[in-house]
Protein backbone atom coordinates (compact mmCIF):
# COMPACT_ATOMS: atom_id res chain seq x y z
CA UNK A 1 0.00 0.00 0.00
CA UNK A 2 2.97 2.40 -0.57
CA UNK A 3 1.50 4.60 -3.01
CA UNK A 4 -1.72 4.99 -1.19
CA UNK A 5 -2.86 7.98 1.26
CA UNK A 6 -3.04 6.11 4.08
CA UNK A 7 -1.99 2.93 6.49
CA UNK A 8 -4.24 0.19 7.62
CA UNK A 9 -4.02 -0.47 11.49
CA UNK A 10 -6.05 -2.77 14.34
CA UNK A 11 -7.49 -0.98 17.29
CA UNK A 12 -5.92 -3.69 20.21
CA UNK A 13 -7.50 -1.18 23.30
CA UNK A 14 -9.89 1.44 23.60
CA UNK A 15 -9.41 3.60 27.04
CA UNK A 16 -10.51 7.22 27.40
CA UNK A 17 -11.21 8.59 24.40
CA UNK A 18 -7.91 6.94 23.16
CA UNK A 19 -7.39 3.89 20.49
CA UNK A 20 -4.55 1.75 20.69
CA UNK A 21 -3.13 -0.76 17.96
CA UNK A 22 -1.00 -1.58 15.47
CA UNK A 23 -0.14 -0.43 12.35
CA UNK A 24 -0.21 -3.64 10.10
CA UNK A 25 0.47 -1.92 6.48
CA UNK A 26 2.34 0.44 4.67
CA UNK A 27 6.22 1.45 4.88
CA UNK A 28 6.91 1.31 8.88
CA UNK A 29 8.65 -0.67 11.33
CA UNK A 30 6.64 -4.21 11.60
CA UNK A 31 4.06 -3.48 14.50
CA UNK A 32 4.72 -0.08 15.14
CA UNK A 33 2.44 1.12 17.22
CA UNK A 34 -0.26 4.28 17.10
CA UNK A 35 -2.32 6.19 19.89
CA UNK A 36 -5.10 7.58 17.84
CA UNK A 37 -7.32 9.97 20.03
CA UNK A 38 -11.04 9.90 18.05
CA UNK A 39 -13.87 12.29 17.74
CA UNK A 40 -16.54 11.49 20.53
CA UNK A 41 -19.32 11.10 17.98
CA UNK A 42 -17.21 7.94 16.36
CA UNK A 43 -16.44 6.98 19.98
CA UNK A 44 -19.72 4.55 19.56
CA UNK A 45 -18.40 2.88 16.22
CA UNK A 46 -15.03 2.19 17.59
CA UNK A 47 -14.24 -1.95 18.33
CA UNK A 48 -11.29 -3.88 19.76
CA UNK A 49 -9.67 -6.01 16.58
CA UNK A 50 -11.21 -3.33 14.09
CA UNK A 51 -9.31 -2.82 11.15
CA UNK A 52 -9.26 1.21 10.11
CA UNK A 53 -7.68 3.34 8.01
CA UNK A 54 -5.03 5.78 9.50
CA UNK A 55 -3.17 8.88 8.25
CA UNK A 56 0.31 8.17 7.29
CA UNK A 57 1.64 9.88 10.24
CA UNK A 58 -0.24 7.35 12.16
CA UNK A 59 -1.79 10.64 14.22
CA UNK A 60 -5.55 10.25 13.17
CA UNK A 61 -8.08 8.08 11.21
CA UNK A 62 -9.24 8.43 8.31
CA UNK A 63 -12.69 9.47 7.91
CA UNK A 64 -13.35 10.29 4.32
CA UNK A 65 -10.66 8.61 1.92
CA UNK A 66 -9.28 10.81 -0.59
CA UNK A 67 -10.94 10.59 -4.31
Amino acid sequence: MSDTHCDLGIITKISSGLAYGEVISGNCVPNEKFIIPFRKEVGATLRKYMIVGITKDHHSFLYDLPS
